[in-house]
């Protein structure tokens, strides 16, 4: 991608799942992980689930994505089933601030589509964040959250499945 949070057409999201369904169970690389014979029988167990999934069609990718939130409402509309886990914004703002990492929020403000998505008070900060190299690691954090919480809120909540990750 070309930016840390990217907004996608439908169109990269049918290719995207297109390279989805061509992935396949790593049965060799798995068997040479082995450090036990339990191992190995797991090992065999998956691939064998996943040979059984694969013929009769019921077989899905998981993908782990939570730099894709704002993709969401397309990947429903591409027919993709979407669990989304939700922070707490302490715990959430609490781990950006304990491990320093600072967002750029340029690469938000140089998606024309993606600012569309917000009201014009986040666009604001957006814009304001984006100009300014001091901007404390908690006012970043917390202008993240309601950037997700808005986006989130906007979903038709009946296609997702919305888990809080500290129930996890």
């Amino acid at each position: 991608t070309n930016y840390w949070i990217e907004y996608l057409q439908k169109e990269q999201i049918f290719v995207l799942n297109i390279d989805f369904k061509k992935l396949k169970y790593p049965l060799f690389i798995n068997l040479k992980r082995s450090k036990s014979f339990k191992d190995l029988l797991k090992s065999s167990y998956y691939f064998l689930k996943y040979l059984v999934l694969k013929l009769r069609g019921d077989y899905n990718v998981i993908i782990k994505d939570p730099i894709s939130i704002f993709n969401i409402k397309n990947y429903l509309d591409c027919g993709f089933k979407i669990v989304l886990t939700q922070r707490n914004p302490f715990s959430f703002i609490s781990s950006l601030y304990v491990k320093g990492w600072n967002f750029d929020f340029n690469h938000i403000l140089s998606q024309e589509k993606l600012m569309l998505a917000f009201p014009q008070e986040i666009q604001n900060q957006i814009k304001s964040y984006s100009n300014s190299n001091n901007t404390p690691i908690i006012d970043q954090g917390i202008l993240l959250w309601n950037m997700f919480m808005t986006y989130i809120n906007k979903l038709d909540h009946e296609k997702l499945i919305i888990i809080n990750h500290e129930d996890l």
